[in-house]
C-alpha cells in the first residue's frame, strides 16, 4: 500500500511537470525559419532523449542531452519535407509525444500531445516482483519471458488508470527474465535477474 501511495504521489508530480513542458514554433530572426524550440525550464535534471520520426515511423533525427537549470533547445527542421512528424521526448519515467505538421515554410505543433508513463518494476529480496504503472485508461499487456523466450506469465488489462501487481518468483528457476509491457502503442522492456 505504501509503494502504491508513493507511485501515485510521484506520478502526480511528474504529470504536473509533463503538462508544463512545451514545444513551440520558433518565431525568431526570419519568418521563413523552420525551427521548433523545447522549453527546458521545467524538465528534471537528468538525461532526455529526443527522436523525430516521419509519418511512416522512420527515424529522422535523434539526440540525447542533459537537462540542467533550464533554458531552451532549438531544433532546425528546414531540411524536412512537407508532412507530419512525431517529436518524442523520452526520460526516466515517461515518453512525451508531440505531432508536428510541416507545410511549405509553415510549422504547426498540433494539440494532441500524449504522455505515456513507464512502468516501475522492483525485484524484492523475497523474490517477489512489484509492478506499478499509471496507465491512464490505456490498454495494458504484461508478459514475462524466461531466458529461453518462453512466455511464463501474461496479463491483459483494459480501462484501468492505475495498475499494481505483485508477482511471486520464488518457485522459478534462477536466471534472467524479461518483462514486456505494452501501454497503448508503446512497448517497454524490464530485465530481472532472479
Amino acid at each position: 500500500m505504501q509503494s502504491l501511495l508513493m507511485l501515485l504521489f510521484f506520478a502526480t508530480a511528474i504529470n504536473v511537470q509533463a503538462d508544463e513542458r512545451s514545444l513551440f514554433v520558433f518565431d525568431g530572426e526570419t519568418t521563413n525559419s523552420k525551427k521548433v524550440v523545447l522549453d527546458l525550464s521545467t524538465l528534471d535534471a537528468h538525461t532526455v532523449s529526443c527522436r523525430i520520426m516521419n509519418d511512416q515511423g522512420r527515424l529522422i533525427f535523434t539526440d540525447e542531452f542533459l537537462v540542467g537549470a533550464g533554458g531552451y533547445k532549438k531544433f532546425n527542421l528546414e531540411n524536412l519535407d512537407d508532412g507530419r512528424y512525431s517529436f518524442r521526448l523520452n526520460d526516466l519515467m515517461q515518453v512525451i509525444k508531440y505531432d508536428i505538421l510541416i507545410k511549405g515554410n509553415e510549422i504547426n505543433v498540433l494539440e494532441n500531445k500524449e504522455t505515456i508513463f513507464k512502468p516501475t518494476v522492483w525485484l524484492n529480496e523475497d523474490k517477489t516482483v512489484d509492478f506499478h504503472l499509471l496507465s491512464q485508461g490505456k490498454n495494458v499487456n504484461i508478459e514475462l519471458f524466461n531466458n529461453r523466450g518462453e512466455l511464463i506469465y501474461q496479463k491483459r488489462l483494459k480501462d484501468q488508470w492505475i495498475v499494481s501487481k505483485r508477482l511471486n518468483m520464488k518457485d522459478v528457476i534462477k536466471g534472467e527474465y524479461t518483462m514486456k509491457v505494452s501501454v497503448g502503442n508503446e512497448t517497454f522492456f524490464k530485465y530481472l535477474n532472479v
